[in-house]
């Protein structure tokens, strides 16, 4: 994967602080993403003639809830393009598309510089928050992202 953060996701804060659900929410509200929170069985981004949506699966929460967030809006930065329709639902296969969005997302959630430290573990003593920070860790290893 040649895996390069755009001057965009840069002036949005990625890789430079942890992001939030407001920064999610903000960054579509400027990208003119309709974000919709809803039952379905997984969380999807998908574009219909030029109109963006993200949509969340609504029973998630926490930590889970912020990297489904994130991992859909990088589908519209690294996928997104100039298609008519287009359609990324989380989950479903582990496709090139889908480990690049992956990836953006435990950037946004782990900036380069909380590698330095331990404190995100110790906000999410969890098993998935130690999978997010291991795979971090592996990208900055490989990609020196």
């Amino acid at each position: 994967m040649n895996f390069v953060l755009t001057q965009k996701l840069k002036d949005y804060g990625f890789n430079e602080r942890a992001m939030s659900e407001a920064d999610f929410y903000t960054i579509c509200e400027s990208e003119n993403i309709k974000v919709i929170e809803t039952d379905a069985p997984t969380s999807f981004y998908f574009s219909v003639e030029g109109n963006h949506f993200i949509i969340i699966k609504k029973s998630l929460k926490g930590l889970r809830k912020t990297f489904s967030m994130f991992h859909e809006l990088a589908h519209y930065f690294l996928h997104g393009g100039d298609h008519l329709s287009r359609a990324y639902f989380y989950g479903m296969l582990k496709s090139k598309n889908e480990f690049e969005a992956d990836a953006l997302a435990v950037i946004a959630l782990l900036p380069r510089k909380s590698l330095k430290s331990f404190d995100f573990l110790e906000e999410h003593p969890n098993r998935f928050a130690r999978k997010l920070y291991q795979d971090r860790q592996k990208l900055e290893f490989l990609y020196g992202v």
